[in-house]
């Protein structure tokens, strides 16, 4: 199921005839891009030497692949997505639009997002089990 979401994107991108919303668009392209960088930099050992192996049993070359191409999920799913919608929505309410976000849902959310963008910093400075 996770090579699912990118040959949707890949699908999307090839059926556009200029009538899909261009941010979809764009969203499936930073998303192949993201998964393909990721794909490449696991297959090169000089990055992040030291990772720990993840997925008992299997290839160390296979592991660094699928552990970068995981990060590459996270870091869309977990950080771009919702900076994009919150963003879009504070934008929006500082222009006053009238297709606004709730304030309340758009201050929780941001709060919570920023909050835990702190933790993830955090705890990825101070960890040494990771790499």
């Amino acid at each position: 199921m996770y090579f699912v979401p990118p040959v949707l994107a890949y699908l999307f991108l090839i059926a556009d005839t200029g009538k899909f919303n261009r941010t979809a668009i764009l969203g499936c392209e930073i998303f192949l891009s993201l998964i393909s960088i990721a794909v490449v930099l696991g297959e090169q050992p000089f990055v992040l030497p030291n990772l720990k192996l993840q997925f008992p049993g299997m290839p160390p070359q296979a592991d660094r692949v699928l552990v970068f191409y995981f990060a590459a999920y996270l870091l869309f799913i977990l950080v771009i997505c919702p900076a994009y919608v919150l963003g879009s929505a504070a934008y929006a309410h500082v222009r006053a639009s009238p297709n606004q976000m709730s304030h309340p849902i758009l201050y929780a959310g941001l709060s919570c997002w920023l909050l835990s963008m702190a933790v993830l910093g955090i705890a990825i400075a101070t960890t040494n089990k990771l790499f």
